[in-house]
């Protein structure tokens, strides 16, 4: 009797076992194909315009071997790290400005974390200049501020001080909420220290592309929303920003289709949907967002996420948020962040700056 149930217990755990190995499959499908798509060029696909399934097969196996070699916790790393690389070859660092001053890999919390480093690009010519927080993009899952550099010369060029950072990756322990907190803390050691690098703290504007567009209006509704703050366990703050730029947003990130449900349940913790620090970031139904400062968005025709654009567009005029959105060209989802000095993108940067009168 004890070796037949014990026979039964195995099989359980056996069960257990392969029911977890046949969700962190689909979650993978689902959610590498959703930052496959956002980087279409930059994975290693053969074919990247075969149909979501066949991606979703490729993934798979992909996952498959993973899992068994470095295990799920470590798979999204690896395959993200590998995109990563991928992206810093296509950007032509020649075209950077040399007389721009960079200052690398300084930290916003005393960990020595390159997760917590940040960047700062300016002209270093004894004038106070208007500051730009800029967040790289990556799904949450991935990316670091150098794929950001080339955009933040050539915003530096335009008389502005780039702060330029990383912030935890998500997956598997580190969450969106873990991300909002590094955010929050790069902001303080950037108002602390903005004089070091001829900067205004009275003149700030924060740019997020792809994910980092989440991060960067929910920094933004920080300054507005004391309840937040709690919430979030966050500082009281003295200061606001001028304006928002948002390139490419995935901002209905909780957009009702399984792709972005297999990646919400890889970067918010269990029981997200419950939690009140989620329920801030459901952008339509957030009352605070009126508070927003005046908001550029960006997109094209080549864009994955376009249609999330037109959708956060939609949902700022409703909380009559000034904002403006600029559709041309077909740089794609990487556009502008990698090719800012095309005669195209200049001209954006011009109706940007336009926008904010500065």
């Amino acid at each position: 009797m004890k070796n037949t149930k014990h026979q039964v217990s195995t099989e359980r755990r056996e069960s257990r076992s392969k029911m977890k190995y046949i969700m962190f499959l689909l979650l993978s499908i689902v959610s590498v194909t959703v930052f496959a798509e956002e980087h279409k060029p930059l994975c290693s696909i053969t074919d990247v315009s075969a149909p979501h399934y066949l991606l979703g097969f490729e993934l798979a196996e992909l996952a498959q071997n993973s899992f068994r070699n470095i295990g799920p916790e470590n798979f999204m790393k690896k395959f993200s790290e590998k995109t990563y690389l991928k992206d810093l070859d296509r950007i032509d660092l020649s075209k950077c400005d040399s007389n721009i001053q960079t200052v690398k890999d300084l930290s916003y919390i005393n960990d020595n974390s390159i997760e917590h480093k940040l960047d700062v690009h300016y002209k270093n010519n004894h004038v106070s200049k208007p500051i730009i927080i800029n967040i790289h993009g990556g799904g949450f899952i991935a990316g670091y501020k150098e794929m950001d550099s080339l955009f933040a010369n050539y915003l530096a060029q335009r008389g502005f001080v780039v702060f330029n950072l990383n912030y935890r990756l998500a997956y598997p322990t580190i969450n969106v909420f873990d991300q909002i907190e590094d955010i929050s803390n790069a902001v303080k050691w950037i108002v602390s220290n903005a004089e070091n690098y001829e900067a205004n703290i009275d003149e700030m504007y924060i740019a997020g592309h792809s994910a980092g567009g989440v991060l960067a209006v929910a920094e933004a509704l920080l300054c507005h929303d004391e309840k937040m703050r709690d919430d979030f366990n966050l500082d009281e703050r003295n200061y606001t920003y001028n304006g928002i730029f948002l390139d490419c947003g995935a901002m209905h990130f909780y957009i009702n289709n399984i792709a972005y449900w297999g990646m919400r349940n890889m970067v918010f913790p269990k029981g997200y949907k419950k939690m009140a620090k989620y329920h801030y970031l459901i952008f339509e139904n957030n009352p605070k967002l009126s508070s927003l400062a005046k908001t550029i968005l960006l997109t094209n025709e080549k864009d994955e996420l376009r249609e999330m654009t037109y959708h956060f567009k939609k949902v700022l005029d409703e909380h009559h948020v000034e904002n403006q959105l600029i559709d041309v060209g077909s740089d794609g989802h990487l556009g502008i962040i990698f090719k800012p000095y095309t005669d195209q993108n200049q001209k954006v940067l011009d109706a940007i700056q336009a926008f904010f009168e500065i």
